[in-house]
């Protein structure tokens, strides 16, 4: 019995001592066999002992035209460690708090609140805090070894401008499998990991996504205390192409200028945009109401860009009525008209309800008669008003784009620069469009006529280049970290146009509505501008949103300056003001063109 007991323990030692030795040699053989495996396996042991911050998701750079960062600067912030017995002391607390410039009770409610290293960040706000140099010299003589200066790539700044154009990134794992699919399967990216969603952030997503991070890694044990002998670690790219930068046409200057002026002036809803002349490059763009990209509600809406959203234009479409007639020789220019303030047949009605009496046809561009404009505009060919229409770029997406854009690793289908842009519309697929009371209301910018405030001002600049039209660009260049060129948007000029006889706007015509265009600030609708210091030409418009309960309107003005060699095109357009108030647009111009000048 006793043999027979020794014989089952002996063969369970055997048994046990045999599973450990195949276990070992299993373990030593295994870079042999898959050394992938082996490193999965080392990096996971590793992985389970460290916490790490990450502060560079490599994300790409967006610059104005003179290379200042919009979005993506590298700033320094401060990284606590609240497991380090030295952050227990309430001394350090007050002296840290002091420095940073928040109160002690937030930074201690912060740190109890993440027991992992973390950045800190200012009350009510997950945005890490941005340090001085003072700060940061401050913060060195401390010598805690609880806190940590850190560079950290500040995606947007406190007071960003330009929102709408660069829009905003946020978590979407749906959008994140459905675009990034392969990178998801090789660990690259992750369901959770941010991308552009609006603007900028969005159209370039994928030359912007980063492929390497920075992060701070801090060291534990398994009750989770620093680990002796290891050193908390700085891991900071060494790539020297990553990230990229992209260059835009934005002027900063002139784009911080002009939103600081439009909320000066209380405009709550509307745009400006503000084009090169020579090329229809974007100088300036602005949208309001505003937003923080740093803190987005996508239900309100207020991210949406207002420039490239399709409005009602109200008069400023009589420019491409009376493109379209003076092409068509159903008019004359210097021919005379009768006003007489209202036009019976269609109820329709001047803005002067007394009339204008005589004008010639210039004249009643510049008084923006309606009556006048309403009886040309029922005498065209609808479809050469949709013709007239596409050669001055108002019914297209008329931002830069291309079919197939390719670069070094990829390439995106369909690339549109401007995120959300509308087309624009003369009639609705219902409206009876050959019906001249229809076609009446469209020639003053109303019924079913759609424009945005882009198309607006390219539209001014095509008729600056003798009809020449132009796709308008955001971003003119793509460069590696060291500066070298990666990828150029050349400038796109549209040769091809669906109307009879494949041309645009005559010289002439274009000619006409220009010197049309000086005499409306001369001596039209647009006299108050006479005051500024530099001369400007353009087009009033207000327009019925349709909305006839509330009484709303939208008012426009669009233009170039200066008259005697025009350097902007711009178009300034107003949303939803009461129809008794001032014209807002006008008194944005004013201040519009002061900063232009400057």
């Amino acid at each position: 019995m006793v043999a027979r007991r020794g014989f089952i323990l002996g063969l369970i030692y055997a048994t046990l001592f045999s599973i450990l030795l195949l276990r070992l040699l299993w373990l030593q053989t295994l870079s042999i066999v898959d050394e992938e495996l082996a490193g999965n396996l080392v990096r996971r042991s590793v992985e389970q002992r460290r916490e790490s911050v990450i502060l560079d998701q490599g994300r790409g750079r967006i610059l104005d035209r003179n290379g200042i960062i919009l979005a993506g600067e590298r700033v320094h912030s401060l990284l606590l460690i609240p497991r380090m017995p030295q952050w227990h002391n309430p001394s350090l607390m007050k002296q840290i708090a002091t420095i940073i410039g928040i109160e002690h009770q937030v930074l201690e409610a912060q740190a109890r609140l993440n027991d992992k290293p973390f950045l800190v960040y200012k009350e009510n706000q997950k945005k890490p805090i941005v340090l001085s140099t003072e700060q940061i010299e401050q913060l060195a003589y401390l010598q805690s070894p609880a806190i940590k200066v850190v560079p950290y790539a500040q995606r947007y700044q406190d007071a960003p401008i330009a929102a709408h154009v660069i829009g905003y990134l946020a978590q979407n794992p749906f959008l994140m499998k459905q675009k990034y699919s392969v990178q998801m399967k090789r660990g690259i990216l992750h369901e959770n990991d941010l991308l552009g969603v609006a603007g900028i952030e969005k159209s370039f997503d994928q030359l912007l996504q980063g492929v390497t991070t920075s992060r701070f890694t801090h060291f534990v044990d398994g009750q989770s205390d620093a680990i002796p002998g290891l050193k908390d670690r700085l891991i900071t790219s060494t790539n020297p192409f990553y990230p990229l930068n992209v260059r835009t046409t934005l002027d900063g200057k002139l784009q911080n200028a002009t939103e600081e002026m439009i909320d000066h002036m209380h405009m709550k809803d509307g745009a400006i945009v503000v084009l090169d002349v020579e090329n229809s490059d974007i100088v300036v763009m602005a949208s309001r109401p505003n937003y923080d990209p740093n803190s987005v509600y996508p239900e309100l809406g207020k991210w949406r860009n207002r420039a490239v959203l399709s409005e009602t234009p109200g008069s400023i479409f009589k420019t491409v009525v009376l493109a379209a007639a003076l092409e068509d020789g159903i008019v004359k220019p210097g021919q005379k008209f009768y006003c007489s303030g209202q036009w019976d047949r269609y109820h329709l009605r001047c803005w002067a309800r007394e009339g204008h009496g005589v004008l010639t046809l210039e004249q009643a561009y510049a008084q923006s008669c309606n009556v006048i404009i309403a009886q040309i505009a029922s005498k065209l060919d609808p479809g050469r008003l949709e013709e007239a229409a596409e050669s001055l770029g108002v019914l297209q997406r008329i931002g830069w784009s291309t079919e197939l854009l390719s670069y070094p690793s990829g390439s995106i289908h369909s690339f549109r620069q401007l995120d959300g842009e509308q087309e624009g519309q003369l009639f609705d697929r219902e409206t009876a469009r050959t019906d001249p009371g229809v076609l009446a209301q469209t020639g003053i910018g109303q019924r079913d006529v759609r424009i945005s405030p882009l198309q607006a001002a390219n539209m001014v600049v095509t008729l600056l280049n003798a009809g020449q039209l132009t796709e308008p660009r955001i971003v003119t260049e793509i460069s590696h970290n060291n500066n070298r060129s990666m990828l150029r948007f050349p400038h796109h000029r549209v040769t091809s146009y669906t109307g009879k006889g494949g041309g645009g706007v005559s010289h002439s015509t274009a000619q006409w509505l220009l010197e049309a265009m000086k005499l409306t600030v001369h001596s039209g609708t647009a006299s108050s501008l006479l005051k500024t210091p530099v001369e400007v030409a353009g087009k009033t418009g207000t327009a019925e949103t349709g909305l006839i309960e509330d009484g709303k309107m939208n008012q426009w003005f669009i233009g170039y300056t200066p008259t005697h060699k025009p350097k902007y095109a711009f178009a300034v357009m107003v949303r939803n003001r009461n129809a008794g108030d001032s014209h807002q647009a006008l008194t944005i111009t004013d201040q519009l063109l002061r900063i232009l000048d400057e």
